[in-house]
């Protein structure tokens, strides 16, 4: 009910119309239809009394605004006056009367120290991130069956965000622009993540306030479940129609590293293992990811095991650095350093890889010795043979000049393997007649 004064200087007959202006079915009124007559110097007090619909807020919309009043009050002497609310700064302003609406809000914030719940002193509001709000079409979650967002609003001072409702069953989702590049949640090409990554939402059915209530949806942003409001069953407000507790909480990624591994190749024909340490900086919570290996200069399955489709997993609360373990085959041919990679994928949402490649480099640690034999004793004028034994395979081959000295009947020559170049090395005898191939 909201009284109108207007002042009228003379006697006359005056006949109110009033206007009424709402999202609801509500007609403008005449009355009394003969009028009156107002001695001169008084004032008019209009006393307005509006019925709304039951409709006028439709389940699962956002209220129009404000019901506006205003009346027009015509006479035999004057000119038609306009009613105002004095308690406006104007000279002929409606009566705005607050629609009865549900509220929904409250907190978007960094989780600083990573717990799950918004701490004051250590956690602050995030401002300028869209949130969206959208009628559920039963389902209970946020999936395209539900359509585009009734209203968003965007947080500020301190990363608070508020909407006005009718009673229904809504969805609120921090959109999935505020993670793309000018988004409020971009953080220089680190998005933030949910916090905790996944866990139960609560928004509905729980008095618990500050904690996070969202989780990643495919193909959205971080959203809550389907939850519902009527009016008089809210946690909060003396008249119990707002639910200030639905909260979003969000915690700089968790980031993974691999490491380069150096190693001897070893002898023998049996195996080395290369250890690849992989570390994160966070162990809050449990994630896994691929792993794989690709061919360098070394190559699989002649230098090394392969690892295909490989899962890497860390635990909630373990340790923070485990190992990816590669076999590389042991042998005695003498080559080059050779290489390979140890390539990470599949990280979940909240799990950033920033470096996923750790090189391998299978260092040479076999030698080759050449030896010369068959010296005898002859007559000249005959063809004098020796022998060149290779006692390891060189891969890539190599030439070994042939001397003639005196007296010395047999050479040993040691390969130094620094020189190899690649390709496949076959040895066979020869007789050393200058320079000779290997």
């Amino acid at each position: 009910m909201e009284n109108i004064v207007q002042k009228i200087a003379n006697r006359f007959l005056a006949v109110l119309v009033l206007s009424l202006l709402v999202t609801a079915s509500v007609q403008a009124q005449t009355f009394p239809p003969t009028g009156f007559t107002l001695p001169a110097g008084k004032q008019i007090c209009i006393t307005y009394e509006v019925d709304v619909n039951a409709n006028a807020c439709p389940t699962g919309t956002v209220p129009g605004g404000d019901i506006s009043n205003q009346s027009n009050v015509s006479g035999t002497n004057f000119t038609t006056k306009q009613t105002d609310d004095t308690a406006l700064p104007g000279i002929s302003d409606p009566t705005l009367t607050p629609f009865s609406s549900l509220t929904l809000g409250n907190l978007v914030y960094n989780d600083i120290d990573r717990d799950g719940n918004y701490d004051v002193g250590t956690d602050a509001g995030i401002n300028g991130v869209v949130v969206n709000i959208y009628l559920d079409n039963g389902d209970g979650a946020l999936t395209i069956a539900d359509g585009v967002p009734i209203a968003f609003a965007t947080t500020a001072g301190g990363g608070l965000y508020s909407f006005a409702v009718c009673p229904g069953t809504y969805i609120l989702e921090v959109a999935a622009s505020n993670f793309a590049m000018g988004g409020a949640l971009y953080n220089a090409g680190a998005p933030y993540a949910s916090s905790p990554l996944t866990g139960p939402s609560d928004p509905d059915f729980s008095t618990l306030d500050n904690d996070d209530n969202g989780n990643p949806v495919s193909g959205f942003g971080v959203a809550t479940a389907a939850f519902t409001v009527a009016y008089g069953t809210q946690p909060d407000g003396v008249d119990m129609n707002t639910n200030n507790r639905v909260d979003f909480g969000f915690k700089t990624p968790t980031t993974v590293t691999i490491g380069d591994r150096m190693a001897d190749e070893g002898s023998g024909g049996g195996s080395s293992s290369f250890s690849f340490t992989v570390t994160r900086n966070d162990n809050s919570e449990a994630f896994n990811l691929t792993v794989n290996t690709a061919d360098g200069t070394a190559a699989s399955p002649s230098d090394f095991t392969a690892i295909s489709g490989g899962t890497l997993s860390f635990l909630a609360g373990g340790a923070f650095s485990t190992t990816v373990s590669v076999f590389v085959n042991q042998d005695n041919i003498v080559e080059p350093d050779e290489m390979f990679t140890v390539l990470l994928s599949g990280a979940p949402g909240g799990v950033v890889i920033t470096d996923g490649i750790g090189l391998g480099t299978i260092t040479n640690d076999d030698a080759a010795v050449v030896t010369l034999s068959g010296g005898v004793v002859q007559n000249e004028g005959t063809s004098f043979v020796f022998t060149a034994t290779l006692n390891n395979p060189v891969q890539g081959g190599f030439s070994v000049p042939a001397l003639t000295v005196q007296p010395v009947f047999a050479q040993t020559f040691q390969w130094d393997d620094a020189l190899v170049a690649d390709g496949t090395f076959g040895f066979e005898p020869v007789v050393l007649t200058g320079a000779e191939p290997w």
